[in-house]
């Protein structure tokens, strides 16, 4: 039976690094979810701006707020000690310029009974002073989830067939909810050693193990398109980062055999 909504815990997991511009927005949209039984652990990077000192504001006024401290170490170091940290049934995670909208963790609990993921739709956005978070669509309350499997997932993220999940950003670990246990169960982490593509390796670890999906179509991320973030910057290790990223990716398929059919 279900189980009482209120008493399942879900751990929000936030990296936080150089990010005082945005934090104050993205932390408040979280601390605003309609579902209160969150546990919010924040790991500061090593930031070297104000993010350390708005998120020691942040944990005195709420105290569902965990702050772990790090030397900066990178994003997947980052997530990997929240996943460590949480003890939450289910997991989601929120970078630090993003916002969620204030419904999210709500619908996505409602609906992950019998599911291990439970993804959903993003937008983007430049500037939070536009951004309509409140409404949730009414009909979305009526919609049938839609359910997928593992192969589903890779299938459309390796561009083999194109479906209804080409509306998520697959490979992203943003606009997911997942089951703690079966992450668990199944050793799944950001590989430390690759700076980008982390967080697509982290859903190939979670989608080869067929895991049960089901999609709520419904936009409930909002990623900040930021010029100078990680993504858009010029970075000079491009090369062996591709390289080790490639290595990581068929190491982890070929746990399943499954390199040949990907590669």
């Amino acid at each position: 039976g279900l189980t009482m909504a209120k008493d399942v815990l879900i751990s929000v997991i936030v990296p936080v690094y150089n990010a005082e511009q945005y934090l104050a927005e993205c932390l408040d949209s979280v601390l605003e979810q309609t579902y209160r039984n969150l546990e919010i652990i924040l790991i500061n990077d090593g930031s070297r701006d104000a993010s350390g000192e708005i998120c020691r504001q942040y944990r005195e006024r709420d105290d569902r707020i965990i702050l772990i401290e790090q030397e900066n170490a990178g994003v997947s170091v980052a997530r990997n000690r929240g996943i460590e940290q949480a003890s939450g049934e289910y997991l989601m995670f929120v970078d630090a310029d993003d916002m969620i909208a204030p419904w999210l963790c709500e619908e996505a609990f409602r609906n992950m009974e019998d599911c291990d993921v439970l993804m959903f739709q993003f937008e983007t956005f430049c500037d939070s002073k536009k951004l309509n978070t409140a409404a949730l669509p009414e009909s979305a309350r009526f919609e049938q989830l839609n359910r997928f499997s593992g192969a589903d997932c890779m299938h459309t993220m390796f561009g083999i067939n194109e479906s209804v999940l080409t509306k998520i950003k697959l490979p992203s670990m943003c606009t997911k909810l997942y089951r703690r246990s079966f992450l668990n169960k199944y050793q799944v982490f950001c590989p430390p050693g690759v700076i980008n593509g982390e967080d697509m390796l982290f859903n190939v670890q979670t989608y080869i193990q067929d895991p049960r999906i089901c999609y709520l179509p419904m936009a409930g991320y909002f990623y900040r398109y930021n010029p100078s973030s990680a993504v858009h910057r010029y970075n000079p290790n491009c090369l062996e980062n591709e390289r080790r990223f490639y290595k990581a990716l068929e190491d982890i398929l070929d746990q399943k055999q499954l390199w040949d059919q990907y590669r």
